[in-house]
């Protein structure tokens, strides 16, 4: 995240120019895209944004107009299954490091995500809910480990 902050605003922007320089930036766009799709606690529209080219995409969904939107897409297919791949890869050699980095990412989103700490009623329901999904985490991995 700290290397996207560094990004020159506006430089995956999607201005029509069809160049091969601007279908590189358009697939390494998607390419950063599928890496937000693919792990969790990474935001892919806060990552559109970031990159500036939220408001281009949605401009260009809601035209219709698909052709700009090609190279960003071809972008986010092939960079959907070439993370995947890495993630198995690592998955199978380095579980527990994997495991951990995938949670700094969860951890780490969780500042943008978590308002403050509730208080009052707002705690009640929170320790509550945490409570309810820990108990139906539970009981879910005991039935798994009986069969």
């Amino acid at each position: 995240m700290v290397l996207l902050a560094l990004i020159p605003s506006g430089l995956f922007t999607p201005d029509g120019s069809f160049g091969p320089g601007a279908l590189a930036l358009q697939l390494a766009g998607g390419f950063i895209i599928a890496v937000g799709l693919v792990l969790p606690g990474i935001s892919v529209s806060q990552m559109l944004y970031m990159l500036g080219i939220y408001e281009g995409i949605m401009k260009n969904i809601g035209s219709l107009n698909i052709l700009p939107l090609i190279p960003l897409g071809v972008g986010v297919v092939g960079g959907i299954f070439l993370t995947t791949k890495v993630l198995e890869r690592l998955m199978e050699r380095h579980p527990q490091p994997t495991y951990l980095i995938i949670l700094g990412f969860m951890f780490g989103s969780l500042p943008e995500l978590f308002p403050g700490i509730p208080t009052g009623v707002d705690l009640a329901a929170a320790l509550g809910a945490g409570a309810a999904g820990f108990a139906a985490l539970y009981v879910m991995s005991m039935k798994e480990q009986k069969a």
